[in-house]
């Protein structure tokens, strides 16, 4: 079995779309504009799909869209791996630096959202939550 070296939980973020500068070797020193869609994110790093395959520890400048409802956040992100072949690649970058804590909050209050609430079929969004029993009131 293999052995989970993640930090943090990521959650799954189909509605999300992460527009891009980034600076690589494959952008001859020039910044590249492009917009990756999100695969899923946690507070440590973030998983696109992209049609070009960029190199270990390229920069990117994410400003990403968390969803229709929250302010779109900003972070310096650097290439961790990609994978792929032609133009069906996916990358996984780690968040090197945020600009503003501020955004850094969000993006904890987005993840917690997401792990709380669960979508069923044809029934929509429940909320999850763990009931603890309490003996002194019983």
């Amino acid at each position: 079995m293999k052995e989970e070296r993640r930090k943090h939980i990521r959650v799954e973020t189909p509605e999300c779309a992460a527009n891009c500068r980034i600076l690589s070797p494959e952008t001859d020193g020039q910044y590249k504009f492009t917009v990756w869609p999100v695969k899923d994110v946690s507070l440590g790093g973030i998983g696109v799909k992209s049609k070009e395959k960029f190199s270990k520890k390229s920069l990117a400048y994410l400003n990403i869209d968390l969803d229709e409802f929250m302010e779109t956040i900003g972070v310096i992100a650097k290439v961790h791996w990609c994978r792929g072949e032609k133009i069906d690649y996916e990358m996984g970058l780690s968040f090197s630096w945020w600009p503003k804590q501020k955004d850094k909050r969000l993006l904890e209050e987005f993840v917690e959202n997401k792990m709380l609430y669960k979508d069923f079929e044809g029934v929509g969004k429940i909320r999850i939550v763990n009931i603890t029993e309490d003996k002194e009131n019983i």
